[in-house]
């Protein structure tokens, strides 16, 4: 699998605003990262946490500009964010997954905990080695 460097520094971006959510979400349990190979120009990342989880009802408002989640909890733990970090987040995913995907895919239970995962595809051609 194989991203041009500034691919890789977006890639890195997007990796790394979903890991400032969850540090800043979770006190304690555990966070997983999984990366896995889809086929030699894309891939799937998985990131889990067992941390407060999210309402079902905030769900749609999650990917929205400066919005942050009103549970005592989750304002507890994350008094400085902006609201700005999964909106960006969401959009490097559009643009570097592939053309028909859906950006960040969410699925949390309050209380329990939360899963994100996208995709990303290398858009430019392979080149030929010698």
């Amino acid at each position: 699998f194989f991203f041009q460097a500034e691919d890789g520094i977006r890639d890195a971006q997007e990796s790394r605003g979903l890991g400032d959510v969850y540090k800043r979400q979770t006190k304690k349990g555990s966070i997983t990262v999984e990366i896995k190979l889809l086929h030699p120009k894309c891939v799937r990342f998985f990131v889990r946490d067992t941390g407060i989880g999210i309402k079902e009802q905030d769900l749609p408002r999650l990917f929205q500009t400066f919005v942050k989640l009103d549970s005592k909890e989750s304002l507890r733990l994350n008094s400085q964010g902006t609201g700005l970090g999964l909106m960006i987040s969401q959009q490097l995913a559009l643009l570097l997954g592939p053309n028909d995907n859906d950006g960040i895919h969410v699925e949390s239970e309050f209380g329990v905990g939360t899963a994100f995962s996208f995709l990303l595809e290398n858009k430019k051609p392979m080149e030929e080695e010698d």
